[in-house]
């Protein structure tokens, strides 16, 4: 006697997408697939009258004011916590303690505003390192393609406005002769 083959999950998937096709129910399935017969459902549909300004509206981030202090409040030393998008460069708070690596963003400025404790900050440029005071209130614009490092004393909670690509980070004593 044959052993039966347990059907393969895209032969479930496929079976429910031509049963949605035809105008019928999908049929019942496991937890894995549900999520993507769900989007084949809202696509037949389409296209229906408002769909742009419905999906337009759906992409489009909320438009609303942020409490910088509560996305900081708990945040761990060493992280990041991204909240907006802000043309090609995206929107956060980090918080850290002592040394971060090296960075640079080819692709774009960096901005930093500190809004808690405080450090130093040293950019790489062609006629040697320059350095700045970081404190509260105090804002940084780092320019495109620059290495730039910060030093929390102790710690430091800031927001940043960074590009989303491009980004390099190093811990070479001098990134720019690192191999």
């Amino acid at each position: 006697m044959a052993r039966e083959t347990p059907e393969r999950p895209e032969d479930r998937l496929d079976r429910a997408i031509e049963a949605i096709v035809q105008g019928d129910p999908a049929p019942e399935t496991s937890d894995d697939l549900r999520e993507l017969i769900g989007v084949a459902e809202a696509l037949r549909a389409l296209p229906r009258e408002g769909f742009r300004a419905e999906l337009g509206g759906a992409l489009r981030p909320p438009i609303v004011s942020h409490d910088l202090r509560e996305l900081a409040k708990d945040l761990p030393l060493l992280q990041s916590r991204w909240f907006a998008k802000l043309e090609r460069a995206s929107v956060g708070v980090f918080r850290f303690q002592g040394r971060a690596p090296w960075e640079r963003h080819p692709d774009g400025d960096e901005m930093i505003l500190v809004l808690d404790g405080g450090g130093e900050i040293t950019v790489l440029t062609d006629d040697g390192p320059v350095q700045a005071e970081l404190r509260p209130g105090r804002l940084f614009v780092c320019p495109r393609g620059l290495w730039h490092r910060p030093v929390a004393t102790p710690s430091m909670t800031a927001l940043y406005v960074t590009p989303i690509e491009g980004n390099e980070h190093s811990w070479a004593d001098d990134p720019r002769v690192a191999g």
